[in-house]
């Protein structure tokens, strides 16, 4: 989606290798690389929290994809809060979250 919106990914993953960190393929992989590159769904949370864009747009749609980084977004310390829900079908949603403090 990054791309329709003429956005960067911001040094996150593309989205194949975020889902081998969610099934924690990287858990303990040491290599060098000079892009740092989360191993687990703890890191990347941290690293959304840290370093993330203004804006995540998010669905429900591919729940098992998504349900990390949502429960990252709506955890109570997050720098993150929901902007906007948009119900495109049933049980079926578009969210948007945005970072509070930019």
């Amino acid at each position: 989606m990054h791309w329709s919106l003429k956005e960067s990914r911001y040094g996150f993953p593309h989205h194949a290798m975020t889902m081998q960190i969610f099934n924690e393929w990287f858990i303990n992989l040491k290599y060098s690389n000079p892009v740092y590159i989360p191993s687990n769904t703890k890191e990347y949370c941290r690293l959304l929290q840290t370093n993330g864009p203004e804006y995540v747009i998010t669905d429900n749609l591919h729940i098992e994809q998504t349900r990390p980084i949502i429960i990252c977004l709506e955890n109570f310390n997050s720098q993150y809060k929901i902007h906007k829900k948009i119900n495109i079908k049933t049980d079926t949603e578009i969210m948007i979250f945005r970072k509070i403090n930019e």
